[in-house]
Protein backbone atom coordinates (compact mmCIF):
# COMPACT_ATOMS: atom_id res chain seq x y z
CA UNK A 1 0.00 0.00 0.00
CA UNK A 2 2.67 2.18 1.12
CA UNK A 3 4.47 1.20 -1.84
CA UNK A 4 2.11 1.93 -4.51
CA UNK A 5 1.43 5.67 -2.90
CA UNK A 6 5.01 6.21 -3.44
CA UNK A 7 5.17 4.76 -7.14
CA UNK A 8 2.46 7.13 -7.67
CA UNK A 9 3.82 9.84 -6.09
CA UNK A 10 7.18 9.73 -7.98
CA UNK A 11 5.80 9.10 -11.22
CA UNK A 12 3.72 12.26 -10.81
CA UNK A 13 6.71 14.41 -9.64
CA UNK A 14 8.73 12.78 -12.98
CA UNK A 15 5.82 14.34 -15.04
CA UNK A 16 5.50 17.39 -13.31
CA UNK A 17 9.42 18.45 -14.28
CA UNK A 18 9.35 17.03 -17.45
CA UNK A 19 6.48 18.99 -18.23
CA UNK A 20 8.39 21.84 -16.53
CA UNK A 21 11.38 20.96 -18.47
CA UNK A 22 9.51 21.32 -21.84
CA UNK A 23 7.83 24.32 -20.72
CA UNK A 24 11.24 25.97 -19.96
CA UNK A 25 12.29 25.01 -23.04
CA UNK A 26 9.37 26.16 -25.26
CA UNK A 27 9.70 29.41 -23.55
CA UNK A 28 13.37 29.97 -23.73
CA UNK A 29 12.85 30.69 -27.23
CA UNK A 30 10.41 33.63 -26.86
CA UNK A 31 12.11 37.36 -27.10
CA UNK A 32 10.68 38.08 -23.82
CA UNK A 33 12.34 35.99 -21.99
CA UNK A 34 15.68 35.67 -23.71
CA UNK A 35 15.60 39.23 -22.71
CA UNK A 36 14.87 38.72 -19.25
CA UNK A 37 17.42 36.23 -18.47
CA UNK A 38 19.87 38.35 -20.28
CA UNK A 39 20.27 35.88 -23.57
CA UNK A 40 20.12 39.31 -26.07
CA UNK A 41 22.21 42.40 -26.70
CA UNK A 42 20.50 45.14 -26.62
CA UNK A 43 21.20 47.56 -29.01
CA UNK A 44 21.20 51.22 -28.42
CA UNK A 45 18.78 53.25 -30.06
CA UNK A 46 19.20 55.05 -32.96
CA UNK A 47 17.52 58.11 -32.37
CA UNK A 48 19.13 59.04 -29.06
CA UNK A 49 22.96 58.35 -30.18
CA UNK A 50 24.96 61.02 -32.24
CA UNK A 51 27.43 60.15 -34.08
CA UNK A 52 28.97 63.92 -33.24
CA UNK A 53 28.02 65.50 -30.77
CA UNK A 54 25.98 68.69 -31.33
CA UNK A 55 29.10 71.70 -31.84
CA UNK A 56 28.32 74.17 -28.82
CA UNK A 57 30.17 77.67 -29.40
CA UNK A 58 30.26 80.04 -26.74
CA UNK A 59 28.60 83.22 -27.69
CA UNK A 60 31.98 85.50 -27.15
CA UNK A 61 33.74 83.83 -30.29
CA UNK A 62 33.89 85.31 -33.44
CA UNK A 63 33.37 82.39 -35.13
CA UNK A 64 30.94 81.95 -37.98
CA UNK A 65 28.30 79.13 -37.75
CA UNK A 66 28.69 76.55 -40.51
CA UNK A 67 26.93 76.13 -43.34
CA UNK A 68 24.53 73.89 -43.46
CA UNK A 69 25.07 70.87 -45.75
CA UNK A 70 28.58 72.09 -46.51
CA UNK A 71 31.56 69.63 -46.26
CA UNK A 72 32.63 70.03 -42.17
CA UNK A 73 35.95 71.62 -42.65
CA UNK A 74 37.44 69.28 -39.65
CA UNK A 75 36.45 65.80 -41.59
CA UNK A 76 39.84 64.02 -43.37
CA UNK A 77 39.75 60.98 -45.36
CA UNK A 78 41.80 58.24 -44.06
CA UNK A 79 43.36 57.18 -47.14
CA UNK A 80 44.29 60.68 -47.72
CA UNK A 81 45.87 61.43 -44.34
CA UNK A 82 47.45 58.08 -44.77
CA UNK A 83 48.83 59.25 -47.54
CA UNK A 84 50.36 62.02 -46.48
CA UNK A 85 51.93 60.37 -43.86
CA UNK A 86 53.57 57.43 -46.09
CA UNK A 87 54.48 60.49 -48.52
CA UNK A 88 53.30 58.59 -51.33
CA UNK A 89 50.27 61.20 -52.42
CA UNK A 90 51.89 63.07 -55.24
CA UNK A 91 54.64 62.77 -57.97
CA UNK A 92 55.56 66.53 -58.12
CA UNK A 93 59.56 67.47 -57.05
CA UNK A 94 59.04 70.29 -55.14
CA UNK A 95 56.41 68.43 -52.72
CA UNK A 96 59.34 65.59 -52.85
CA UNK A 97 61.93 68.38 -52.02
CA UNK A 98 59.03 69.43 -48.96
CA UNK A 99 59.04 65.70 -48.57
CA UNK A 100 62.49 65.30 -47.41
CA UNK A 101 62.85 68.28 -45.44
CA UNK A 102 60.44 66.32 -42.78
CA UNK A 103 63.03 63.37 -42.79
CA UNK A 104 66.50 62.87 -41.73
CA UNK A 105 68.52 62.07 -44.74
CA UNK A 106 68.69 58.06 -43.76
CA UNK A 107 64.92 58.28 -44.30
CA UNK A 108 65.08 60.35 -47.28
CA UNK A 109 67.87 57.96 -48.96
CA UNK A 110 65.58 54.86 -47.99
CA UNK A 111 62.66 56.19 -49.52
CA UNK A 112 64.16 57.31 -52.32
CA UNK A 113 65.53 53.23 -52.95
CA UNK A 114 62.29 52.03 -52.52
CA UNK A 115 60.71 54.65 -55.18
CA UNK A 116 57.91 55.08 -52.66
CA UNK A 117 57.02 58.58 -54.79
CA UNK A 118 56.16 55.70 -57.84
CA UNK A 119 54.00 53.37 -55.43
CA UNK A 120 50.84 52.42 -57.47
CA UNK A 121 47.79 53.72 -55.46
CA UNK A 122 45.65 50.38 -57.21
CA UNK A 123 48.39 47.80 -56.37
CA UNK A 124 45.11 45.75 -54.51
CA UNK A 125 43.01 45.77 -58.07
CA UNK A 126 45.93 45.00 -60.26
CA UNK A 127 46.90 41.68 -57.81
CA UNK A 128 43.61 40.35 -58.01
CA UNK A 129 43.11 40.50 -61.40
CA UNK A 130 46.41 38.52 -62.06
CA UNK A 131 45.64 35.98 -60.07
CA UNK A 132 42.05 36.05 -61.32
CA UNK A 133 43.26 35.23 -64.54
CA UNK A 134 46.18 32.50 -63.38
CA UNK A 135 42.66 30.58 -61.70
CA UNK A 136 40.74 30.92 -64.93
CA UNK A 137 43.61 29.13 -66.94
CA UNK A 138 44.07 26.57 -64.17
CA UNK A 139 40.71 25.87 -64.31
CA UNK A 140 39.91 22.28 -65.72
CA UNK A 141 37.04 21.18 -68.53
CA UNK A 142 35.25 19.71 -65.70
CA UNK A 143 35.72 22.07 -63.38
CA UNK A 144 33.70 24.21 -65.22
CA UNK A 145 31.39 21.56 -66.15
CA UNK A 146 30.79 21.12 -62.48
CA UNK A 147 29.48 24.23 -61.08
CA UNK A 148 27.76 23.11 -58.07
CA UNK A 149 30.85 21.09 -56.67
CA UNK A 150 33.43 22.84 -53.96
CA UNK A 151 36.24 24.53 -55.54
CA UNK A 152 39.38 23.55 -54.20
CA UNK A 153 41.42 26.80 -52.83
CA UNK A 154 43.73 28.41 -55.51
CA UNK A 155 46.92 28.41 -55.17
CA UNK A 156 50.20 26.34 -53.68
CA UNK A 157 49.94 26.11 -49.67
CA UNK A 158 53.42 26.10 -47.95
CA UNK A 159 54.11 23.38 -45.13
CA UNK A 160 55.06 25.49 -42.25
CA UNK A 161 56.78 23.10 -39.71
CA UNK A 162 59.21 21.82 -42.90
CA UNK A 163 59.74 25.40 -43.99
CA UNK A 164 60.58 26.37 -40.30
CA UNK A 165 63.06 23.51 -40.27
CA UNK A 166 64.51 24.63 -43.88
CA UNK A 167 65.16 28.20 -42.51
CA UNK A 168 67.25 26.66 -39.06
CA UNK A 169 69.08 24.58 -40.99
CA UNK A 170 69.75 26.87 -43.37
CA UNK A 171 70.88 29.48 -40.69
CA UNK A 172 73.19 26.79 -38.59
CA UNK A 173 74.95 25.93 -42.01
CA UNK A 174 75.46 29.36 -43.01
CA UNK A 175 73.47 29.88 -46.04
CA UNK A 176 71.22 32.37 -47.23
CA UNK A 177 67.68 31.84 -45.81
CA UNK A 178 66.09 31.78 -49.47
CA UNK A 179 68.66 29.03 -50.52
CA UNK A 180 67.17 25.53 -50.94
CA UNK A 181 63.97 24.05 -52.28
CA UNK A 182 60.64 25.75 -50.67
CA UNK A 183 58.63 22.95 -49.07
CA UNK A 184 54.67 22.98 -50.65
CA UNK A 185 51.43 20.54 -49.54
CA UNK A 186 50.24 19.17 -52.86
CA UNK A 187 46.98 18.91 -53.40
CA UNK A 188 45.65 15.52 -54.20
CA UNK A 189 43.87 15.21 -57.73
CA UNK A 190 39.94 13.98 -56.96
CA UNK A 191 40.65 11.71 -60.56
CA UNK A 192 43.26 9.17 -61.19
CA UNK A 193 43.28 10.29 -64.64
CA UNK A 194 43.48 13.91 -64.43
CA UNK A 195 45.04 14.28 -68.22
CA UNK A 196 42.15 12.96 -70.00
CA UNK A 197 39.95 15.64 -69.00
CA UNK A 198 42.40 18.81 -69.60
Amino acid sequence: MFRRKFEKKLFSSVIIISHLTIMTCMVSGCDETKRVFGQTKLAPDEFTVYRRAPLNIPPDFSLRPPNPGAKRLNNVDPRTSIGKTLGVLDNSRDKRSERNLKYSSGEAALLQLFETDRANPNIRKLIERETASLYEKDKTITDKMLFWATKPKFGTALDPVKEKKRIEQNQVSGKKINSGEVPIISRKTKSKIPAIWR
